[in-house]
């Protein structure tokens, strides 16, 4: 932690930004709450939970399209950057902030519990598991 705190100042912008260390889920959700975006610069990422997490929050978000993000993050969420286009995950930072009205919080949250609701998943692995054992019973034996 001394190490970000030490680079922080070195860029010039201890005073934007915080270093919290551990929270608790409670904590961690009143943090989403009161940010205005989300950024996930990940190198890869297989799916994105903790991008669901925010849009549940409906909090519009920026990522690296390193994976999983490129399938959950559209256009009306947020920003998807290039992975390993730093000059660009900056301008999304900045851009995101800029345009936070437009992205429609209400929105984001209600697509993202539409696709990515407990019962939704639920029924689609159970489709896919049914698919799987469909298959492998109707397969000839070796």
């Amino acid at each position: 932690m001394q190490s970000l705190r030490r680079l922080a100042a070195t860029l010039g912008i201890s005073d934007k930004v915080s270093f919290p260390g551990y929270l608790t889920r409670a904590r961690v959700r009143e943090a989403m709450w009161r940010a205005n975006a989300f950024v996930h610069a990940s190198s890869f990422e297989t799916f994105g939970v903790v991008l669901i997490e925010a849009m549940s929050t409906g909090m519009p978000v920026v990522s690296t399209a390193c994976g999983g993000p490129s399938e959950i993050v559209g256009p009306d969420d947020g920003i998807l950057v290039p992975l390993g286009d730093e000059a660009g995950l900056a301008a999304a930072m900045r851009r995101i902030m800029a345009e936070t009205g437009q992205f429609n919080a209400v929105k984001i949250r209600e697509r993202t519990v539409r696709r990515f609701d407990r019962r939704i998943v639920s029924e689609q692995l159970i489709g896919v598991y049914r698919d799987v054992m469909s298959r492998v019973s109707s397969s000839p034996k070796a």
